[in-house]
């Protein structure tokens, strides 16, 4: 077998590695912004209570849709409230997630270098970034600050543990610190999370660790006060529906009996798979390296990077509510345990090199056959939308996106995919270690970046709230009063439309004494809820906007004449009993559309 002897890092080599890992990073989580506006569920939800703090005034208790928002804490909303006024816009939250990912990635590096030989620390950074589930840190959501809380607690917790570590008092406070921005962040996860690890990593290493003793006290004074000084006055404006739930429902509920995402114990185990491809398949490998290594050789960061990832994997596994984001805190110990693997790999030999050739043969294969798969489906595309009947109502959409020359793009892309992963396999066979895993990392990136600038534009267009929001928006600046009917995508309208109320409407009375009230009345809803609440008897409205946004078709009512302003119901009333209700048809629906405002990014709908 081929060894390679692995050169020490010097400062130089630092520092092109961090601007290796900057840049990819980079690559990776910011070229979708131009080319996609906020989609349901959380983007916007979490976008509009940054929001709603700009326009109120209130950063204290958040709010949504005009009212109280118990599900989360405010920390990253206070972040992308923070950048939403230096000019960021509805990008505030992405920009959050963003810097939040790439934090992670120069912690997992600062990690691997107290025990890892070049390229190891630069490779787990790499592998973190090109982690499948990693790459939710694209979106504007909670997890990958919660991962960049979670992951410099721990930096911290594993130095304050070392006893040749200096200034381990300031390791403590900082470990303390970071948990409670993470109980900000996200809950008690946040302290369970980065506890439980230390705590399991410090027993079983009682004898080589220094336990802090005294500095504890110190350490849980600086914790309470960091989330006492917004949790208090927070659950005294709030009043006691707030605490409830802020307290209760939203954390022991969802541990114990959790009322919705509830699975069985073994599902991060069959999801296990896919959202940590491409590296699944050698993490297995890296992992039975590292066990069989623990007492002879194995890097002490390697060593604490297993009690990370098997004491957040049980944890999550163990509770009753399971979402896949809920990993994303154990995506860096993934990259670490598979840094080690491969460093050690390159400068010893791989301890099964068949095994490690035939998983990573395996592991291209799989991403050229994705690669071809892509290919064909875009190739088959215009085909399979006009003969499927699930698809047909998007079917106009996809007929003017699918042109020739985007048809070409979509294969090409295919067919790049294809030959990244041919020349990962062929460098497999030669045993060119190190550059299969440069392979397996180009073909990430580049997958990204197809998803980003190919696909991402054309799903925009049948997923964004925007387009109906744009045509909505004169008729609800027009209107006294908009209402939301049955809504279930809280703050989606009131992000796109700059409002800050809209009231829910949930029983048909309801409904039927806002539309035949004496002032002007929009409602949103979805088709199906307002054809079962109103029926043949809207009498007293005209659906003015009816189109697809995302799986759901939405329309816009309103109880008023467009054209002159006066309200349905009063016109109706003087027409002979005859007369048959007033209707649109098709074709002035169509012509109505022609009217309306022409597709905006987010960032230009006025708020």
């Amino acid at each position: 077998m081929q060894q390679t002897t692995i050169p020490s890092a010097t400062d130089g080599s630092r520092f092109r590695d961090i601007a290796i890992i900057v840049a990819l990073a980079a690559l990776v989580l910011l070229p979708s912004w131009p080319f996609r506006d906020l989609w349901e569920p959380d983007e916007p939800r979490y976008m509009e209570v940054a929001r709603e703090m700009v326009v109120t005034g209130d950063y204290l208790v958040p709010h949504l849709n005009g009212e109280i928002y118990p599900d989360k804490p405010p920390m990253f909303f206070w972040l992308a409230a923070g950048f939403y006024n230096l000019g960021f816009g509805y990008n505030g939250g992405r920009m959050v997630a963003a810097l939040a990912a790439m934090g992670t990635l120069l912690l997992v590096y600062a990690f691997a270098r107290q025990s890892m030989r070049h390229p190891g620390p630069l490779l787990s950074a790499l592998i973190t970034l090109t982690v499948f589930l990693f790459l939710e840190s694209k979106a504007g959501i909670l997890d990958p600050l919660l991962m960049f809380l979670v992951a410099g607690a721990l930096l911290c917790g594993y130095r304050a543990l070392q006893t040749s570590a200096r200034r381990r008092t300031l390791w403590w406070l900082g470990f303390y610190g970071l948990c409670a921005f993470g109980v900000l962040t996200k809950g008690p996860v946040g302290l369970f999370l980065p506890g439980l690890v230390v705590l399991v990593y410090g027993l079983v290493n009682r004898r080589h660790v220094g336990g802090g003793g005294w500095v504890h006290v110190a350490g849980v004074a600086v914790f309470l006060t960091l989330v006492a000084a917004w949790l208090v006055p927070a659950l005294t404006v709030g009043g006691q529906a707030y605490r409830n739930e802020i307290l209760f429902s939203q954390t022991l509920d969802r541990v114990v009996k959790s009322s919705s995402h509830q699975k069985p114990f073994y599902y991060f185990l069959g999801r296990f798979p896919m959202d940590f491809f491409p590296w699944s398949l050698l993490f297995l490998l890296a992992v039975a390296h590292c066990v069989r290594c623990w007492k002879r050789g194995l890097s002490e960061v390697a060593r604490f990077a297993i009690f990370w990832f098997a004491a957040i994997f049980i944890f999550h596994s163990a509770i009753s509510c399971k979402r896949h984001g809920y990993l994303i805190p154990l995506i860096p110990a993934v990259g670490l345990i598979l840094g080690e693997y491969i460093s050690s790999g390159l400068k010893d030999g791989f301890r099964w090199p068949r095994w490690h050739r035939a998983l990573l043969r395996t592991t291209f294969a799989l991403c050229g056959l994705a690669g071809l798969a892509v290919g064909v489906t875009i190739f088959f595309l215009p085909w399979l939308f006009a003969h499927s009947s699930k698809l047909r109502h998007v079917q106009d959409e996809v007929a003017a996106m699918l042109t020739p020359g985007v048809l070409a793009l979509g294969v090409i892309a295919g067919a790049l995919i294809l030959l990244l992963s041919a020349c990962g396999f062929r460098a497999t066979g030669r045993e060119r270690h190190l550059a299969a895993v440069g392979w397996l990392i180009a073909v990430m990136v580049a997958t990204s970046l197809i998803a980003d600038l190919y696909v991402a534009p054309r799903l925009n267009q049948m997923k964004s709230a925007v387009p109906f929001c744009g045509q909505a928006k004169p008729y609800l600046d027009r209107a006294d009063r908009v209402y939301l009917l049955r809504n279930d995508k809280d703050g989606l309208y009131n992000l796109y439309t700059g409002r800050i109320s809209m009231p829910v409407l949930r029983e048909d009375a309801d409904l039927r004494q806002a539309i035949s009230n004496d002032s002007k009345v929009a409602v949103i809803a979805q088709r199906e809820w307002w054809d079962t609440m109103v029926g043949r008897s809207s009498g007293g409205t005209d659906v003015v906007i009816d189109r697809w946004v995302g799986s759901d078709r939405m329309i816009l009512a309103i109880n008023w004449n467009p054209e002159t302003g006066e309200l349905l119901h009063t016109l109706r009333s003087h027409q002979p009993q005859h007369a048959p209700p007033r209707t649109r048809s098709p074709s002035q629906f169509s012509q109505c559309d022609n009217n309306r405002l022409p597709l905006r990014r987010a960032r230009d709908v006025s708020t």
